[in-house]
């Protein structure tokens, strides 16, 4: 693919997609995975992959679900899913000055995963939550990451735990060929529905940007404005698909299950009718919280400390810590859970980007009638 995105996503971006961080659905809050698109919008439902699990923030016991998320089990008893969906943040729309600003509920006891593709029952797959780990940052973007240890270990007739990406950069094309990934999510299948709650699948969905990946770079003037610690992909989640893993598709079509990152948020179509885009924040950026988190969990679970906890020494350079890099200034969007008794409506996407557009749109016009009229060249706006 080109470097940066598509013409065609870029502008959809810009003009219509809508998000909002830590949100559920309930109150106004529909949680799309982050915010993407997918039922897994235009997915199927998915009853073979039982390391994707649904996130339930509950009040009284499984399947009894006010919020709504998605996330993967990387080990026996260690899923990782959005931060937002345990955290509530200062901002909904803008990295540059977006923090955490308290939990979302008293206790880790409060949540509960199921392996079970139907999140609203009450009996098949569920597993308590004991703690939850978050990375030592206020930054929002490119940190919306939380990992939820459970108090019991899920046996491996149950679920085969996936393998988190980070020994090597997202960048690294020998270790992760593809440039598309298979994202899983519990979401909702078309915004404005009640849909979520069920286990959706879509394979082949392209990878749009990577900052710093040679091939697929992002263009700060386009749709991407999250952080170095984030990655861009086309339409296939939405709400309540936050935390969904995406997968990297040549090991997925293999039958190898490599998590690139966790789902953080996304858009809304101008037409209201269709999620669009998602962006990740990537497991590569938090290699040694990850594997330190994982450790623990083994040690809780008293079980061997799974492979990817030993990190190669030549994975190259050190974290790439979401918070130690410079966030653009231009509003982004964050995620949300479905909350299903309380929820907020997405608000505008990028707006600022959208007068900036605007704006640089208006120049180049009014440029290009001064050339026709002096028949030369003149600077850029």
């Amino acid at each position: 693919m080109r470097r940066g995105v598509t013409a065609a996503l870029a502008i959809a971006a810009i003009f219509g997609a809508a998000t909002i961080p830590g949100c559920g659905r309930g109150d106004p809050i529909d949680e799309r995975v982050g915010s993407a698109a997918s039922a897994i919008q235009g997915g199927d439902v998915d009853a073979a992959h039982p390391f994707a699990v649904g996130v339930c923030g509950v009040a009284a016991g499984p399947g009894q679900c006010q919020l709504v998320c998605s996330g993967t089990l990387i080990a026996p008893n260690l899923v990782v899913t959005a931060r937002h969906c345990v955290d509530d943040s200062t901002s909904q729309t803008d990295c540059a000055t977006a923090t955490w600003s308290g939990h979302r509920y008293t206790s880790a006891d409060q949540y509960y995963v199921t392996t079970s593709k139907d999140l609203y029952q009450a009996t098949t797959g569920w597993h308590r939550v004991a703690a939850i780990r978050t990375p030592e940052t206020t930054s929002l973007c490119g940190a919306d990451l939380a990992l939820l240890i459970l108090q019991d270990t899920v046996a491996s007739t149950e679920a085969t735990p996936a393998t988190p990406a980070i020994a090597y950069p997202l960048t690294d094309r020998a270790h992760y060929p593809s440039l598309a990934e298979t994202a899983i999510g519990y979401g909702i299948t078309q915004p404005g529905t009640n849909t979520e709650g069920t286990r959706h699948i879509r394979t082949g969905v392209a990878i749009q940007c990577i900052p710093g990946d040679t091939a697929i770079d992002c263009d700060p003037k386009l749709a991407f404005a999250g952080s170095a610690g984030e990655f861009l992909v086309g339409d296939a989640t939405c709400d309540g698909d936050s935390g969904g893993g995406a997968f990297e598709q040549a090991a997925f079509t293999a039958g190898s299950f490599v998590v690139l990152g966790a789902l953080s948020r996304g858009g809304v179509s101008v037409d209201g009718k269709s999620c669009i885009g998602g962006v990740y924040t990537r497991f590569d950026g938090w290699r040694s919280f990850i594997a330190g988190v994982g450790v623990e969990a083994a040690q809780r679970g008293a079980y061997p400390s799974p492979a990817w906890t030993t990190l190669p020494a030549d994975a190259g350079a050190a974290d790439a810590a979401p918070d130690a890099n410079t966030s653009p200034s231009t509003p982004s969007t964050h995620g949300c859970a479905v909350v299903r008794y309380s929820s907020v409506p997405y608000q505008p996407f990028a707006l600022g980007m959208l007068l900036w557009c605007l704006r640089r749109w208006n120049c180049t016009r009014k440029r290009t009638q001064f050339r026709r009229a002096v028949g030369k060249k003149t600077g850029y706006c």
